[in-house]
């Protein structure tokens, strides 16, 4: 019975392995691809948080504008009482320590409005019936500041006479 050595078997451990080249490629591939998806979850995550700051500026619009559309039309008028400015606070992660402070590093967003109350743009009869309140807001985050506007048009016999009844 005859043995053969196996001649081949240093050729068929050096194919098997990758070299120098290879490895560095993959490399480099596996980091562009690590990278694209790194910058893809940080764009989305700055997506999600424009989209909470204009939703949560649309909610605050739209309770403004609920509430003076509620208003009687000598409460509306009257410009002692109806208040033309305001600010509200919104904190996305919601945790705050006694004192209002935020505790997570995270700081509470300001949004600031202001509202107008003027002449309705008509040149109908009953124009003197109705006034154009324009809401503006403002807040500012990562130093870059935004702004959204809502107008909407009142009438002296609109909503409020059906909650508080007519008026004169």
């Amino acid at each position: 019975m005859k043995i053969a050595a196996n001649t081949n078997q240093c050729d068929n451990r050096t194919s098997a392995a990758f070299t120098i080249t290879e490895a560095v490629v993959a490399a480099g591939l596996f980091a562009i691809v690590f990278l694209a998806a790194y910058w893809g979850i940080v764009q989305g995550d700055k997506l999600i948080e424009n989209t909470r700051e204009n939703e949560r500026a649309t909610q605050i619009l739209l309770d403004k504008a609920e509430v003076l559309r509620l208003y009687t039309w000598d409460e509306l008028t009257n410009i002692a009482f109806t208040p033309l400015s305001f600010s509200e606070s919104y904190n996305a992660s919601g945790t705050t320590n006694n004192n209002g402070a935020v505790t997570d590093g995270n700081e509470a967003l300001t949004y600031y409005g202001s509202v107008t109350i003027g002449s309705a743009p008509l040149t109908e009869t009953y124009s003197n019936d109705m006034r154009l309140l324009t809401f503006q807001l403002n807040w500012t985050n990562n130093y870059l500041n935004h702004q959204r506007q809502f107008t909407t048009l009142v009438s002296r016999y609109g909503e409020h006479n059906y909650i508080y009844g007519p008026t004169n």
